[in-house]
């Protein structure tokens, strides 16, 4: 199947969109939403000195790998312009990292020994990731805490946001990815 794809389009279109995906991530404070920290939290998960580094290359990484996927098996025959063929395939990715990925994350964080606030929580401030942070912006009050024992209203914040970045991501990896030139 790869071999009917353009590999080097495809990995273009994923890394451009993961970037642009990255760039709204980290600007929604901006606009007043919660900071979503997904480099920090991915990063800290590898047991290495700089976890926006690693973080950084684990999410362009993953954004390639889902852009192959999308070219050699879905742009094909999904329905409709290529950027809404690329919205839609995003809404895959989007709900494996709804239900899967945080369960995945604290499985590998009791492995690493990592604090558990880290990869699971997105918005909560680690000595590792940041020791200039002077308080939790995960307390109480904070729009992105997560309640105990339940979803929250910042769950649903987080995951609305989620769904967003996306669809972004989604939207731009069709739009720029093409089969031939």
């Amino acid at each position: 199947m790869f071999q009917q794809i353009n590999v080097n389009r495809a990995a273009l279109a994923g890394l451009l969109a993961t970037t642009v995906m990255t760039v709204l991530m980290y600007g929604m404070p901006l606009v007043g939403l919660p900071a979503m920290d997904l480099l920090g939290s991915l990063g800290s998960l590898v047991p290495v000195g700089a976890p926006y580094l690693v973080g950084g290359l684990i999410h362009l990484a993953n954004g390639v790998i889902l852009a192959l996927i999308y070219a050699a098996f879905l742009a094909p025959i999904l329905p409709g312009p290529r950027w809404a063929r690329g919205a839609l395939f995003s809404l895959a990715p989007w709900l494996f990292a709804l239900v899967a990925l945080a369960p995945i994350m604290m499985w590998l964080q009791s492995l690493t020994g990592v604090e558990a606030s880290a990869a699971t929580n997105p918005c909560a401030a680690v000595q590792a990731v940041n020791p200039c942070a002077p308080v939790n912006p995960c307390a109480a009050m904070n729009p992105c805490a997560v309640q105990p024992g339940a979803g929250g209203p910042g769950q649903f914040t987080m995951a609305a946001m989620s769904l967003g970045a996306h669809l972004v991501y989604g939207a731009v990896l069709g739009a720029l990815y093409r089969e031939r030139p």
